[in-house]
């Protein structure tokens, strides 16, 4: 006897890979992602990394994953820097994660832990 069980499954949401980083202020700003590395000595060490510059009124779309409601595997970080501040950029330049602060002048954080989150925030960040 052979049994045949058919199931399908209607997609209930479209699936999101970015979201939309608004600059609401006055001043032209960086976006940023911060990224993790591991020292030769087997301690954490943190950098951000440039994304785009962010005129005043300027908006972009910043990809995050195929699809954000699948989840991301960690932390989303999104970061507004002062373009006159942020750290050397260069791959290999990493810091104490507890000094990013002080490598670069952070104007806002926004920190993303589960799709739900970017569902609140309906898929956009308004700064300020």
């Amino acid at each position: 006897m052979l049994i045949l069980v058919l199931h399908t499954c209607a997609r209930r949401f479209p699936c999101r890979d970015s979201i939309q980083i608004l600059n609401n202020s006055n001043q032209d700003v960086l976006v940023a992602t911060g990224i993790i590395g591991t020292a030769s000595d087997g301690t954490r060490k943190c950098q951000l990394t440039f994304v785009q510059n962010l005129s005043s009124k300027q908006s972009i779309n910043y990809f995050i994953v195929k699809c954000i409601q699948n989840g991301f595997g960690g932390d989303v970080e999104i970061y507004i820097v002062d373009p006159q501040k942020i750290n050397d950029t260069t791959l290999g330049k990493l810091y104490g994660c507890d000094s990013i602060g002080y490598y670069n002048d952070i104007l806002k954080k926004y920190t993303f832990k589960n799709p739900e989150d970017f569902s609140k925030t309906d898929y956009k960040i308004v700064y300020p």
